[in-house]
């Protein structure tokens, strides 16, 4: 399935880095769960939004680890002199965090935007390998199966405001009708008015009554 840069799917995926781990871990860590179906997510591309999720997850885990690097590096600082080793990690966590916020401001959520979503700039997520049982479970616009519950086949299409049934025998196949044809039938009666002279009243009545009303279809 090729990319779908729709509304909702670059909302989505500027919640990846907007929302933080909490919405990541729901892209990427409820699926696999054992037991639990996955439903079709309409008007998202589920592939994309999983890729992005773990570049942003990636991501973080690069900058914590420039983080520690930080901190062991300080720490001879604070052995020697306490204030300089505090100023030192202070400096050194603001510095990586303002640039962290900057890069994601200014290089990535950009892309996401309406005039910018597009292939040449996707390829910085889509070239993100996810895990083999991650794809496979991921749902897909083409899969043949959706569990639900109850009587809600809809399942992630949207507030039900109404709904109806009716029964259709799936026993036997249709009948072969040929191909569709034009719609025949005779000329309506035409009616004329009728009006006493003297009472005043009218009344319609049909000058001719056709032969046959009769439609058929012709193959």
């Amino acid at each position: 399935m090729k990319p779908s840069f729709t509304n909702s799917t670059r909302a989505m995926c500027a919640s990846a880095f907007l929302l933080g781990e909490s919405f990541r871990s729901r892209v990427l860590d409820d699926p696999v769960e054992k037991g639990l179906a996955v439903a079709p997510e309409l008007d998202i591309d589920v592939r994309l939004l999983a890729q992005v999720c773990k570049f942003a997850r990636a991501r973080d885990a690069k900058y914590d680890l420039f983080l520690i690097l930080a901190l062991l590096l300080c720490l001879p600082l604070w052995a020697l002199d306490s204030n300089v080793g505090i100023a030192g990690v202070v400096v050194t966590t603001a510095a990586i965090f303002l640039y962290k916020t900057y890069d994601e401001r200014s290089n990535l959520l950009p892309r996401f935007r309406k005039d910018r979503a597009g292939s040449a700039q996707m390829s910085l997520f889509t070239s993100v390998q996810l895990d083999t049982y991650l794809s496979s479970a991921l749902a897909s616009d083409e899969q043949n199966v959706i569990v639900y519950s109850g009587f809600n086949p809809f399942v992630g299409a949207g507030v039900e405001i109404g709904s109806w049934s009716f029964s259709l025998d799936v026993s036997r196949p249709a009948k072969d009708a040929g191909p569709p044809g034009p719609v025949r039938s005779s000329a309506a009666p035409k009616s004329r008015m009728r009006c006493h002279p003297r009472s005043g009243r009218c009344r319609s009545t049909a000058s001719s009554l056709p032969t046959s009303f009769s439609s058929a279809v012709r193959p």
